[in-house]
């Protein structure tokens, strides 16, 4: 009968760990969330009136090639295309 009372107190103790721990990995992939789309740059191209050199990829001064954009952008920012 201990032994019973004992697997019993040691499956409720590991039922919490592993709720605890499914709940601190939901929170955290939350915040990843919601903390990767607000740190994303937003950037320009238009291939006709974009400049390379003076351009600074906002939308009155976009760029104007695609290699301009991949050494400038990093992963999760935004390009619009002209």
């Amino acid at each position: 009968m201990k032994l019973a009372v004992q697997l019993l107190s040691e499956n409720e103790s590991l039922r919490k760990n592993r709720t605890k721990i499914i709940l601190k990995t939901v929170i955290v992939f939350l915040c990843l969330i919601i903390y990767c789309p607000l740190n994303a740059a937003e950037y320009y191209l238009d291939a006709n009136t974009g400049d390379d050199i003076n351009g600074d990829g906002s939308q009155q001064m976009p760029w104007r090639s695609i290699s301009k954009v991949q050494n400038e952008a990093a992963g999760g920012d935004i390009v619009y295309l002209d």
